[in-house]
């Protein structure tokens, strides 16, 4: 199967063309692939296809539709998953827009490591697979307008670093052509301005790449009531003043240019075992190439969030060249409050060399001060461990270029709904990457002896990231203690929570589940112990209902 929506909608099966039925038919396959993978209701669905007032018979003609789909796309894509709706399920390599997300990730990675003619390929790679506008037969639904928007986004940046390949490759005369092209259908893109600017500079037009600045500055005068952003300004200066100028891929840190500004780099160490989460790792991917959002990874206790995070952004500091800001707000930890989001400013506000006598006293100007001092730079914010989507507001920068990562065990639906933020949930892992995670301490050899033993030991931590690292450690610790006795151990344990204890709170299971049971209300904390006495892994919604407590809540 081949789906396609950097374009008109089509999909082909054998390379023969699949008919995808009526107008509102394809509207339903296309708010599916938007979800990616995610189920979407039936309610949902209905207040997307009619955005008035929907016909008595919409929800049968919702389901009329997903029928037929199924039928064109196979059962096994479309999935139901119950009270939840429906989910898509195609593989990366059916949908294009897959595949050309995936492409921008390997080009971007490709420049990293400095082979900038397999990244130009795989920029180019990506764009050949646009066709027109995404969704082009349906762009005028509203429910298409957020994905249609961020697509065409990914679309510009991948035009920017395919350009930014090019000119360090120095085919500047081709790519003045192309950008006086792009300007004429997107003027106020600064990069555009500024990548025009490097190639007339670079061969030898001096005065044109001044004159494409003064066009530049004057269009956004006139249009915007705007002046030119920090690096279009830099630029022009260092072209009058005849300084090298480089391209992003080797360009100096924006420490060695502005006196006194250091550039942050707070992330903590990458974590000893990583492994898996190849999903989430594409979304942020994602989010880091169609520029500025939030996103936010939720998850119980234990689960990796904090690991995922850092795992990641230790991955692509280097597109943020401007720094990356960390800050764990004890949101869920032992020893007191959590942080409160003015200490946590000023703590930035530090890091970015702000003098003292420069902060301001009140939390709304040193708020606006930090996002001042991040305008025009790309940087990174992780905010770890947030409780409340209060606590973390403040802490977002304002800048187009600048990315935050916030993880929590709570979902913080408002930044959902006001922000725009991108939600992650984490699972459980697999049994294949929790054994990864083992072998990265223990080595596969070891593993590979006693694989019966492994199995049992990754059932018992049941797919929970600290669980498996903190058994992974012991079993380091003492090279000779067969992996057959810490399984029986794991079965035998009256108290299985004991064979994870830690002397540092942060690294003991019980203790960091308890961070999160001690923030229950005390109706949720008489809840959550009933339902521990109840039979079974799992307990429906009425069955918890008819618990003498807690039924008012459930």
């Amino acid at each position: 199967m081949d789906v396609r929506v950097l374009g008109p909608l089509e999909a082909n099966r054998a390379d023969q063309p699949v008919d995808l039925g009526p107008p509102k038919q394809r509207l339903v396959l296309c708010l599916l692939i938007c979800r990616n993978g995610e189920p979407l209701s039936i309610d949902s669905l209905v207040d997307a296809l009619w955005v008035d007032k929907p016909p008595a018979s919409a929800r049968d003609n919702v389901h009329q539709h997903i029928h037929r789909l199924r039928k064109v796309l196979g059962p096994e894509r479309l999935l139901s998953q119950g009270r939840l709706g429906y989910a898509l399920h195609l593989d990366r390599s059916e949908l294009d827009m897959f595949r050309f997300i995936d492409l921008l990730a390997q080009g971007r990675e490709t420049m990293t490591a400095g082979d900038l003619v397999g990244s130009a390929r795989l920029y180019r790679d990506a764009l050949s697979l646009w066709r027109g506008d995404p969704f082009a037969d349906l762009s005028d639904e509203p429910a298409l307008a957020p994905e249609i928007a961020k697509l065409q986004e990914l679309r510009l940046a991948a035009l920017e670093h395919r350009t930014e390949a090019d000119l360090a490759l120095g085919d500047h005369a081709h790519v003045v052509f192309e950008l006086r092209q792009l300007l004429e259908k997107y003027p106020y893109r600064e990069r555009f301005h500024e990548q025009l600017m490097l190639a007339l500079y670079r061969t030898g037009q001096k005065a044109a790449a001044l004159a494409a600045f003064q066009d530049a500055r004057k269009t956004f005068a006139e249009d915007l009531g705007l002046e030119p952003g920090t690096r279009l300004r830099e630029l022009e200066s260092a072209i009058l003043n005849d300084r090298p100028v480089a391209t992003a891929v080797g360009a100096p840190k924006l420490a060695s240019i502005r006196t006194g500004y250091i550039v942050p780099a707070q992330l903590p160490p990458a974590p000893a075992a990583f492994a898996g989460r190849a999903t989430e790792l594409a979304q942020l991917n994602e989010a880091a190439i169609a520029g500025p959002g939030v996103m936010a990874i939720a998850g119980t206790a234990g689960i990796g969030k904090t690991a995922l995070a850092v795992h990641w952004a230790r991955q692509v500091a280097e597109r943020f060249p401007d720094g990356q800001l960390y800050v764990n707000l004890r949101g869920f930890a032992a020893g007191g409050p959590a942080v409160d989001p003015a200490e946590a400013i000023r703590g930035f506000l530090d890091a970015l060399t702000v003098p003292p006598e420069r902060i301001p006293s009140n939390m709304e100007a040193q708020c606006g001060l930090y996002r001042s001092l991040l305008a025009g730079k790309r940087v990174l914010v992780l905010l770890d461990n947030a409780r409340t989507a209060e606590q973390v507001r403040p802490l977002l920068p304002g800048s187009s270029g600048c990315l935050a990562i916030v993880t929590s065990r709570n979902q913080l639906p408002s930044l959902v709904a006001l922000e725009g933020t991108q939600p992650i949930n984490l699972d459980v892992l697999p049994a294949g990457d929790a054994q990864e995670i083992l072998a990265l301490r223990l080595g596969s050899d070891r593993l590979a002896a006693q694989a019966d033993s492994v199995d049992q030991i990754i059932e018992r931590c049941e797919g929970l990231p600290l669980a498996l690292v903190i058994i992974a450690a012991r079993a380091a610790l003492q090279q000779r203690l067969p992996l057959a006795v810490i399984a029986a151990e794991l079965r035998e344990a009256h108290d299985r929570l004991d064979m994870f204890a830690q002397e540092d709170p942060s690294a003991d299971l019980r203790t960091v589940l308890s961070w999160s049971y001690q923030n229950l209300s005390p109706s949720a904390a008489d809840l959550f112990r009933l339902l521990g006495a109840q039979a079974g892994p799992d307990i429906s919604t009425p069955a918890a209902a008819s618990l003498e407590i807690g039924r008012a809540s459930v």
